[in-house]
């Protein structure tokens, strides 16, 4: 056994393993089989191809371990019910389960989509918009409907869309912890295929990862928000980023736009007055516009354009990978 090599495949799969409280045993096991390492939490599986051909169904946290304690590449014993690793006078003994435990779902079946650079970069910029709660479901999923990946905050104050062409004929959502595998793997998949209710990500150097996909609809509703969007006409300044980031830092949970000022409404409990100047537009019937910090940052990070003067409307962002919608705050 290659110790690197072996490292590297852990590397690659191990965010495919069940979680500590998983309620089957084989889902916290690695699985060698036919030169690939492969691991499952019933949902999610990934494999990596290794230099080894042996067969075992290893306990993932025991076997990592003990690979990482090698003190250079094993020699390794295979018994029944047991499996010896052996580093000149470094040995550990690990049970081994029966390989038939463990089905590993193979990659999907289906369209298979080349990708480049461009939709993982796009998948992070839009990435931070999804919810981190699990209902509703398009909420807690990148959703990818007709060319466009679009993400929605917690109480869809949020939206965030880029366009990637290559998908114009695909609808899915994705759950969130398999665009979490995406991001954290480091490099681009080559591919895509897409079937009937999973879908899966190949990388060149052998890497995949198949994740059942969810089923549920984006609100009509939502879909009609997107189609409106248009170009804002104002770009976000110097200026007005530096005055906002001095007041945001101060005020968790409200921040008013005025024409030539911003306010922030204080951290909580505390009685302090927070102004400093503004460059914004502000709606042409009101005094102010009033917004959550946090979707301003979030927008701040991606957008170069803005309409905050559409408030208390959906207000329309651009930036480079990403457009979208936020919500302001509703005062009064």
């Amino acid at each position: 056994m290659i110790l690197d090599d072996m490292k590297q495949g852990i590397a690659a799969v191990k965010r495919a393993l069940g979680a500590k409280d998983a309620t089957s045993d084989a889902f916290k096991c690695y699985l060698i089989q036919g030169g690939e390492i492969s691991a499952t939490n019933g949902n999610l599986s990934a494999g990596f191809p290794i230099m080894w051909d042996g067969n075992l169904l290893v306990p993932g946290a025991e076997f990592e371990a003990a690979i990482n304690r090698m003190p250079c590449d094993p020699t390794v014993d295979i018994e029944e019910g047991f499996v010896q690793f052996r580093a000149k006078k470094f040995r550990v003994l690990l049970p081994r389960l029966p390989e038939e435990h463990l089905v590993v779902m193979r990659p999907a079946e289906g369209v298979t989509i080349a990708l480049d650079k461009e939709f993982i970069d796009k998948v992070t910029a839009v990435f931070p918009f999804c919810s981190d709660q699990d209902t509703p479901i398009w909420m807690s999923a990148l959703n990818i409907l007709e060319g466009k990946l679009i993400g929605v905050s917690s109480g869809g104050k949020a939206i965030g869309i880029a366009h990637y062409p290559p998908l114009a004929r695909v609808g899915l959502m994705i759950p969130r912890v398999a665009i979490e595998f995406l991001l954290k793997r480091g490099t681009a998949p080559s591919s895509m295929t897409v079937g009937q209710t999973a879908c899966s990500f190949e990388w060149q150097d052998g890497t995949w990862l198949r994740t059942n996909l969810l089923a549920d609809n984006l609100p009509k509703a939502l879909m009609k928000r997107v189609a409106q969007i248009a170009v804002p006409d104002w770009e976000i300044t110097p200026a007005f980023r530096e005055s906002y980031g001095r007041v945001s830092e101060l005020s968790q949970s409200l921040v008013r736009l005025y024409d030539g000022r911003m306010t922030g409404a204080g951290v909580a409990g505390g009685g302090i007055d927070i102004e400093d100047e503004c460059d914004a537009p502000v709606p042409p019937d009101r005094e102010h516009s009033a917004w959550n910090p946090v979707v301003v940052n979030l927008l701040l990070t991606v957008a170069t354009h803005w309409d905050p003067s559409t408030y208390p409307n959906p207000s329309v962002f651009l930036g480079p990978l990403v457009s979208g919608l936020v919500m302001g705050v509703t005062e009064g």
